[in-house]
């Protein structure tokens, strides 16, 4: 037989999961007496039986049952009060049930154990008592503001002339997390004030609502390396803020509403990935996007633009522990970690042997083909360099350079990359016959280019742009615009220069009738076409295992982009050097030469043949 508790249950609500109702009496064995008694004995008996008792999952369902009904009860008592005790019973009102909803929210393990459909439902229930309590208190408040305050709610109603509010007074901070803020726009008033042009404000805070949906503790101390990867959870302190009345308020054209979140789980200590801004739908019972927009984000905070009000929060995908003196180490972030850095110093050994084959050989030195390789790999050289420094966040100053650094040289490696593929389609394409060496011009855009974005970056950002708390790269969000934005599109200009270069090649293939004439070497241009390919997937394909992982986050995908990505260098040397036979062996006979002693000695005259197209340039033949 269901208990007198479970049947208000079934009662008032439907909507609570059959299994929840029928498998556990709880602790709460009674209605509170609300059918006894008036709404403000009901609230108090409320209180103190909540004190007295720790919740279960069925508790919490008909504590906010018994919540739902108090409001209506409540509403009632209001409209048949006088105005002038009207404003006393409303705050009264407002007190009991931000002390019933702090006493519902304090255990918010025993909400875990809901499903996930009942503890949206009853998250959304607190919410809408709450707030529809603040608005009863602001529709009777007259040029004033009264704060409420529980352990775990604060709830702030204003009600102001419109000229009254300033940059302090439509701002509201979070009271128990910090860097968590909302800040209305500066015209937010226009078109909410009332008959006597004042303008009703509403601002809430809550300590643990936000953990109530989430399947990790409110605590990230208490967090087990077996409960992750948690996907889109609740990673701040919820706000909310009304206008007028609840969920009417929207921003004027070309104004949002700027929202803070310092993160529960930080990125010092844990693996964050997907930060999305949200909002409640009290409709739905769950969290929205649509409306709100990410702004900024890093390890610790996250800022949001919205351009409409109710309860906003911040998710976020919590994959595990990040490795750090005094938490506990992720065998995955260390695998990558030592992964790198063989791979970079792997890489930076075989990058610095492709220079000095170059410097070396002077058939290679003395083309414009290979002199653009050359800093090419000088730039992929920086690179692997830097990137064994991406932990040496101890000195700001010092990792602020490292990420600057790393930003120039990245970009320049992707540069000289177009730039190999422009001139690779200059002189198969012959479209135009410059009279003079184009290295200089080269030059200038592949180091020139990447310098204006990273001054640009530094300018507009103020150095902001590049993150300092636990890796020195660029700030997620809108900054990684300045690089994965430009290396997508130099990749797809790379990929049309090579199709195109490809097509020439074949159709003179296919249109040959006759011996090739003196002086032209086929050999020579599959070289030079094999040459670039390796350049595009070294550079194309490490980056694609990048953008995968950063779609889906998989381990696998993960170490895939390490293994490509910090053996550049090596993989440069293997099918740039190695496998060119005609380097092979006259990088072979200019070591004989010098072990002999005759250092006039220069490399087979063969291979001049292979470069016939880049000397006739060079030369202004």
């Amino acid at each position: 037989m269901p208990t007198e508790a479970t049947t208000l249950i079934t009662k008032t609500d439907p909507g609570w999961s059959t299994n929840i109702r029928l498998s556990s009496s709880g602790n709460l064995q009674e209605d509170f007496g609300l059918s006894q008694n008036n709404a403000t004995a009901t609230a108090k008996k409320m209180i103190s039986d909540l004190k007295k008792v720790s919740l279960l999952p069925s508790d919490i369902l008909r504590a906010v049952d018994a919540l739902t009904a108090l409001e209506n009860e409540y509403g009632k008592e209001l409209d048949r009060t006088e105005n002038d005790r009207a404003l006393e019973l409303a705050k009264e009102y407002m007190t009991d049930v931000i002390e019933v909803s702090g006493e519902v929210l304090e255990g918010p393990n025993s909400w875990q154990e809901l499903t996930e459909a009942d503890s949206g439902r009853a998250s959304g229930k607190v919410q809408a008592t709450v707030a529809s309590a603040a608005v009863k208190v602001a529709e009777l408040l007259s040029n004033g503001t009264e704060d409420f305050e529980t352990e775990n709610l604060h709830v702030r109603v204003s009600s102001h002339p419109a000229n009254d509010y300033n940059v302090t007074t439509r701002r509201y901070d979070h009271i128990y997390y910090p860097n968590t803020f909302i800040e209305l726009p500066e015209l937010f008033y226009r078109g909410y004030g009332d008959e006597d042009n004042n303008v009703r404000v509403v601002f809430m805070s809550y300590t643990t609502l936000h953990s109530v949906t989430n399947t990790i503790p409110h605590d990230p101390k208490q967090a087990s390396p077996d409960i992750f990867p948690a996907k889109g959870q609740v990673n701040s302190g919820i706000i909310n803020a009304i206008v007028g009345q609840k969920g009417l308020w929207r921003a004027g054209d070309g104004e949002t509403t700027k929202v803070k979140f310092g993160h529960v789980y930080k990125g010092d200590g844990f693996l964050l990935a997907n930060p999305s801004c949200v909002w409640w739908d009290e409709g739905a019972y769950a969290w929205n996007t649509s409306g709100c927009a990410l702004n900024y984000t890093d390890a610790h905070v996250t800022i949001c633009r919205c351009n409409h009000l109710t309860s906003l929060a911040l998710l976020m995908d919590v994959r595990g522990f990040l490795a750090k003196e005094g938490v506990r180490e992720n065998p995955v972030y260390l695998a990558g970690k030592w992964l790198t850095l063989l791979g970079c110093s792997a890489s930076a050994i075989c990058l610095v042997l492709c220079i000095v084959c170059i410097l070396a050989l002077k058939q290679l030195r003395e083309t414009t083909c290979w002199k653009t390789r050359c800093h090419l790999c000088v730039s992929l050289l920086l690179v692997q360099l830097l990137v064994m420094g991406l932990d040496a966040t101890e000195t700001r100053w010092l990792c602020l350079s490292v990420a600057v650094s790393l930003h120039f040289a990245m970009l320049s490696a992707f540069t000289w990359g177009a730039v190999e593929s422009f001139n690779m389609y200059m002189k198969f394409g012959k479209v135009w016959r410059p009279q003079r060496s184009l290295v200089k011009f080269y030059v200038g855009v592949g180091y020139g280019f990447p310098a204006v974005v990273v001054s640009t970056t530094l300018a507009v950002s103020k150095t902001h742009g590049y993150y300092t708390e636990t890796t020195c790269w660029l700030a997620p969000g809108a900054m990684m615009w300045t690089f994965f934005g430009i290396v997508a599109l130099i990749l797809a200009i790379n990929l049309l220069a090579f199709v195109m270069v490809v097509r020439l090649v074949l159709a003179r293939t296919m249109k040959a009738k006759s011996p090739q004439p003196a002086g032209t070497d086929s050999k020579g241009q599959t070289d030079r076409i094999w040459g670039t390919l390796t350049i595009f997937l070294v550079l194309g394909l490490t980056w694609l295992t990048g953008i995968l992982y950063a779609a889906f986050g998989s381990t696998a995908l993960a170490i895939v982009f390490i293994l490509t990505n910090s053996f550049q260098g090596v993989w440069m040397f293997i099918f740039g050097i190695v496998l060119n036979r005609r380097i092979r062996e006259d990088a072979v006979k200019l070591m004989l030469s010098w072990r002999k002693g005759r250092d006039e000695m220069e490399p087979s005259v063969r291979f001049t043949t292979s470069n016939t197209l880049d000397s006739q340039v060079d030369t202004g033949k």
